[in-house]
Formats: structure tokens, sequence, C-alpha cells
């Protein structure tokens, strides 16, 4: 096994294009995103689910085009994903010195259990 590396970037138009999420809503939006990066960092990562506040990085520009993406429809969002989309809107995943395009994954040393 390879060892862990302290981050992964994906580049937000990539993720966005493997979602293959064009036509849904917007919690599948979300879901689709976030599967791609776990599913990219599987190898250093135990948990599938992304703890986005403490893991995810990007530039407020990139989160803005993120979020753009994900709402582009007028569809409504029920209260979990209003939530979730909340977290991303908040500046815990904003770092300015992202290159804009990216989204960084801070990879965590897992403990053993």
């Amino acid at each position: 096994m390879l060892a862990a590396p302290s981050s992964i970037d994906f580049l937000l138009s990539w993720l966005i294009g493997a979602s293959d999420q064009a036509s849904a809503r917007p919690d599948r939006r979300l879901n689709a995103i976030e599967r791609q990066i776990a599913n990219g960092a599987s190898q250093w990562r135990s948990v599938s689910s992304l703890d986005v506040a403490n893991e995810l990085r990007m530039t407020e520009a990139t989160r803005d085009d993120l979020l753009a993406w994900v709402e582009q429809r007028q569809w409504s969002v029920d209260p979990v994903t209003r939530r979730r989309i909340m977290i991303y809107a908040s500046a815990a995943v904003i770092e300015p010195t992202m290159p804009e395009g990216w989204v960084r994954l801070l990879v965590y040393p897992s403990t053993p259990g």
C-alpha cells in the first residue's frame, strides 16, 4: 500500500464531468461530487463519507462555481440538502492559496481501530 498523501487535489471540471449528473437534483449532484472525491482517495481513507467542513478546501471562486452547478436548476431543496449546501457556502471550505478550479481533499492518517 502506498503511503497516504497529506492531500489530494481534484479538478472541479473533472469532478462535474465524471459525476454524470447533468439533469439531477441538488442532493444527487452533491452525492455524485462527494462520491467521486471519496472514490479517488479510497486507498488512503477508511471511510467513504466526507466531512466537508474538515476535509475539503477550495478557493471562494471554485466554491461558487461548485454551488452554481449544484443549484443551477429550480429544484426544491429538502432541509438535509440545504444544510449540506450551507456547509459548502460557509467559510469552512475556503483556502485562498489554492489554485482556482481545484478542490483539495485533506487526508488525515487513520488510527488503528
